[in-house]
């Protein structure tokens, strides 16, 4: 093994990414929300992703130009989701004509 992918980002996997690189010299990649990445881990990590930063990315794209339910969500001055919540109301309700629920959704999960 050469690269090692962990999806996760508590500090509970401290010890295994330490022992990955040192003694098996493994390059260890973290992929996580920013919010739940331990600072020990993110230092011992070869490469930390965030995936707040790349979210837009790899979620589904809106259809038709239509803004996505995510981007709408964001775009809500008056609240402030985090980014856990608009994926995990995005997932459930990912068509754009459904953004009423989609809300309703995120503001039950606040």
């Amino acid at each position: 093994m050469k690269n090692l992918i962990l999806l996760a980002g508590d500090g509970d996997f401290t010890d295994m990414v330490k022992l990955m690189k040192e003694t098996y010299n493994v390059r260890v990649f973290i992929v996580a929300w920013s919010a739940s990445v331990n600072f020990k881990i993110s230092e011992l990590a070869s490469n930390t992703i965030y995936l707040d930063e790349i979210f837009e990315t790899i979620s589904v794209a809106n259809r038709g130009g239509n803004p996505s339910n995510a981007e709408r969500l964001r775009k809500l001055p008056e609240l402030k989701f985090s980014a856990c919540v608009i994926e995990a109301a995005t997932y459930k309700y990912p068509d754009e004509h459904d953004f009423d629920k989609c809300l309703d959704f995120a503001l039950q999960l606040l």
